[in-house]
C-alpha cells in the first residue's frame, strides 16, 4: 500500500526547492481560477458552489503537486462509476442532464491539477522530454481548441475540446510518471484492474435483473455502447501482460479478461464485438499465434450457441425499402454521414471547410440530435481540414512509435504493455467507422494511460535487442572502459 501513495516530486523543504514552491503556488492561483469559472459557468449559476469548489481544488492541487502519482491512480480506480450519476437520471442518454455531475467535475479536476502537476516537475527540473505521441495528441487536442473559437456557440464546443485535452494531460502524467519509476507500470495495471469492480457488480444484477425489454449489460454507463468499448480498449492489455504475471496478479488478468468478455457479449455491441476479436489476432501474430485459432473458434462457438449474436446481424443485409425507413442501424449512419457531408461541403462557408464548425457542434446542429458515429466524420465536419490533418498525424505516430517499441523490446512484460497498446489502437481504430471516440472522456483518460505505458516503456529502450545482448544498458549509451 505504501508505494500506491508514495510521494512523485520532493519534500518541499531546503533552498534547493525555492523556485518548485513558486511553482507550485502559481499553479495553484491558476487552478483556483479555472475552478471558479469552471463551476460559475456550469453549476446551474449557483455561485454557493464557487467558494467550497475554489477550496477543494486549491486544496487538492496542493496533494496534486505533491503526488501525482496518487492521482493517477485514484482517478483510474474511479472514473469507470462516475457516469451512473448522470445515467440514472437521463432516461438512457434520451433526457439532457443539468446540474452539478460527478463526471464533469472530476474531469475539470483533473484538467487543471494534472496541469498543475505538470507544471510543479518542469519548475524543479524533473520534467522530460514527451514521446512523439505525446507530442501528436498535444497538437491534436490545441488544434481542437483552436477550432472550437469560431463555433457558433464557442462555450459548449471548447467544453467538448476539453475532453481531448483530458486525455493529453493524462498521457503527458502517466508517461511523466513511468519514466521516472518504471516500476509503477504494474501498479497502473492494477488500478485499471479495480475499475472492473463496480461496473461488474452492477452487470451481475442486470443479468439478474434482465427482461425482454432491456436484455443487455449496460454498467454504471449512460449507453451500452461505452461499456463496450471501454472494456474491449482494456482486455487485450491484460490479455498480453498474463503470461509474465505470477500468482494474484496472473489470477487477477484472468478474472477481468473472463469477466470482462462476458459484459462485452452481453452488450450487443457490434463494434466492440468485431474490435475486440481483430485485437486477439493482433496479439495473437505478435505473441501467441495459437490466439487467432482460438480466437476464432471462440468466435464460431458463440455464433452457434448464443442465438442473440446472431439476432445482432441478421438485420445488416436487409435492403432498404422506399417509404419503409431505415433497415438497420448501419443504414441509418450511412444516410447520416452523406446528410453531414453535404451539410459540410454545400452549407458552410469556406473557412469552415478549413477549421470545421467546432467539435459537439453536429449534435447542436443535426435535427437528429445526435453525434455523427464516425471518427472521420466528426473530424471532417467539426475540425476541418486542419483537425483531420492533426488526427492523421496522431494516428501515423501512433503507429509508428509503437512498432519502434515493438522492435526495441525484448520479450517480456515490458513488451507485452507495447504489444497490447498496438492491440488496442488497431481495435479503436477498427471501431473508428461506426464510433464516436473523439469526445468520450472516458475512453480517452484509460485509452491514454496506456499509450503512455507503451510510450514510456520505448523510451526506457532506447537500444534494439541487438545492442543490448551485445551487453549495452537499455536506455544509455555506451561507457568508457576504466582506465
Amino acid at each position: 500500500m505504501t508505494s500506491l501513495v508514495a510521494a512523485s516530486t520532493p519534500p518541499f523543504n531546503g533552498t534547493k526547492h525555492v523556485s518548485f514552491q513558486r511553482w507550485l503556488l502559481l499553479a495553484v492561483l491558476v487552478a483556483g481560477g479555472l475552478a471558479a469559472a469552471y463551476l460559475t459557468a456550469f453549476a446551474d449559476g449557483s455561485m454557493r458552489l464557487v467558494g467550497p469548489g475554489i477550496l477543494a481544488v486549491v486544496s487538492v492541487a496542493l496533494l496534486a503537486g505533491y503526488n501525482g502519482y496518487g492521482l493517477v491512480l485514484a482517478l483510474l480506480v474511479t472514473r469507470s462509476s462516475l457516469d451512473w450519476f448522470v445515467a440514472k437520471d437521463s432516461g438512457l442518454g434520451s433526457t439532457p442532464v443539468t446540474g452539478f455531475q460527478p463526471a464533469v467535475a472530476t474531469g475539470a479536476a483533473v484538467l487543471v491539477l494534472g496541469v498543475a502537476w505538470l507544471v510543479v516537475q518542469v519548475g524543479a527540473g524533473q520534467f522530460r522530454r514527451p514521446s512523439a505521441t505525446g507530442i501528436a495528441l498535444c497538437v491534436f487536442s490545441a488544434v481542437c481548441l483552436v477550432t472550437s473559437l469560431g463555433a457558433e456557440d464557442p462555450l459548449l464546443s471548447i467544453t467538448t475540446s476539453l475532453r481531448v485535452l483530458i486525455g493529453a494531460v493524462v498521457f503527458l502524467m502517466v508517461e511523466q510518471l513511468v519514466l521516472q519509476r518504471p516500476e509503477r507500470l504494474r501498479s497502473l495495471l492494477v488500478a485499471i484492474g479495480l475499475s472492473l469492480v463496480v461496473p461488474a457488480l452492477f452487470a451481475i444484477n442486470e443479468m439478474a435483473t434482465r427482461s425482454a425489454e432491456k436484455n443487455w449489460i449496460q454498467g454504471p454507463f449512460v449507453n451500452r455502447n461505452t461499456l463496450a468499448i471501454w472494456l474491449s480498449l482494456l482486455i487485450p492489455v491484460f490479455i498480453a501482460v498474463r503470461r509474465h504475471v505470477h500468482g494474484w496478479a496472473r489470477v487477477g488478468c484472468v478474472a477481468f479478461i473472463g469477466v470482462g468478455s462476458f459484459m462485452v457479449l452481453f452488450s450487443y455491441c457490434r463494434a466492440a464485438w468485431i474490435g475486440l476479436v481483430v485485437a486477439v489476432i493482433v496479439i495473437g501474430l505478435f505473441q501467441e499465434r495459437w490466439l487467432v485459432v482460438a480466437s476464432l473458434a471462440l468466435v464460431a462457438a458463440v455464433w452457434m450457441f448464443v442465438p442473440s449474436v446472431q439476432d445482432r446481424f441478421s438485420d445488416l443485409d436487409e435492403a432498404r425499402v422506399a417509404g419503409q425507413g431505415d433497415p438497420n442501424s448501419l443504414a441509418f449512419r450511412e444516410r447520416y454521414w452523406d446528410l453531414i457531408w453535404d451539410a459540410h461541403v454545400d452549407d458552410v462557408p469556406f473557412i469552415q471547410n478549413v477549421v470545421g464548425i467546432g467539435l459537439g457542434m453536429v449534435e447542436d446542429w443535426s435535427p437528429y440530435s445526435l453525434e455523427p458515429h464516425n471518427l472521420w466524420v466528426q473530424a471532417v465536419a467539426e475540425t476541418g481540414a486542419l483537425g483531420t490533418l492533426a488526427m492523421v498525424g496522431l494516428v501515423i505516430t501512433i503507429g509508428a512509435d509503437q512498432t519502434k517499441g515493438i522492435r526495441r523490446t525484448k520479450p517480456g512484460f515490458e513488451r507485452a504493455i507495447v504489444i497490447g497498446a498496438a492491440a488496442v489502437s488497431v481495435n479503436l481504430l477498427t471501431q473508428s467507422y461506426t464510433q464516436n471516440l473523439i469526445t468520450e472522456a472516458l475512453l480517452w483518460t484509460y485509452y491514454a494511460t496506456v499509450l503512455a505505458a507503451a510510450t514510456s516503456v520505448t523510451l526506457l529502450n532506447r537500444r534494439a535487442p541487438a545492442d543490448l545482448e551485445a551487453g549495452q544498458p537499455t536506455g544509455q549509451e555506451p561507457q568508457p572502459a576504466p582506465a
